[in-house]
């Protein structure tokens, strides 16, 4: 018979007859007089030491039992059907935001006639307490993104990220909004001057010169001209 999870419980459920038939796939040789009690008993014990042989022969195979964790860890659903969006930095110039979104409002907005795209909203605060952004840039992104990175601006202490479906005949609809994550006090400004710039030993050892110049060379386009 197949093998199910050996519990006291599930095979108690069984008939005497299949109790037996199950103690011959362990290799038990139970006796004609043997209770059911016992019969159990045996059958669990022989469940531990099974499982416990299996375990071991994990460990002696290189790389299984993470390939084990790393089999189950890819079980994660692709969606948790909810509006949420989350901001958080990558590092000193960068910050990384990524979203979900309902599939019932996901729906609702990419069949209707006016739709146009989603939008990603960051908006700078030059302080905590401000009820209004200093400065408010939108990033298009596809319908099936749900992540994005987002260049750091300078001058500024805050950030907040909205999640919004954009539409031709009517308001915009709002759908997530990220809590305001703070920018490290004077981030690096990335430009060409800031790569002439002589920058103290802690810092250079820190690697961030290093960051900076290569922010920029693969990233030029985004900034205004400097030189």
């Amino acid at each position: 018979m197949e093998r199910a999870d050996i519990t006291r419980s599930y095979l108690e459920t069984l008939s005497s007859a299949d109790l037996n038939d199950l103690a011959e796939e362990y290799g038990i040789d139970i006796p004609e007089d043997l209770t059911r009690r016992f019969v159990i008993a045996e059958l669990l014990e022989a469940a531990v030491e099974d499982e416990r042989a299996r375990a071991s022969d994990l460990r002696d195979i290189p790389g299984a039992a993470a390939e084990s964790v790393s089999n189950k860890a890819l079980d994660l659903p692709s969606s948790y059907n909810e509006n949420r969006i989350t901001a958080v930095l990558r590092n000193p110039a960068w910050c990384y935001v990524y979203w979900d979104i309902n599939r019932s409002d996901f729906s609702a907005a990419t069949k209707e006639s006016s739709f146009k795209s989603f939008v990603l909203r960051i908006s700078y605060f030059k302080k905590e307490s401000d009820k209004s952004p200093c400065d408010v840039f939108d990033i298009s992104v596809e319908d099936e993104d749900r992540e994005q990175f987002v260049l750091l601006s300078s001058g500024s202490c805050m950030l907040r990220a909205d999640l919004i479906a954009e539409f031709s005949e009517r308001r915009p609809m709002e759908l997530c909004q990220s809590g305001r994550i703070p920018i490290p006090y004077r981030h690096p400004d990335i430009s060409s001057i800031s790569l002439r710039k002589n920058f103290p030993a802690v810092l250079a050892l820190s690697g961030l010169p290093d960051l900076i110049r290569s922010q920029y060379n693969e990233h030029r386009q985004s900034f205004s001209s400097d030189d």
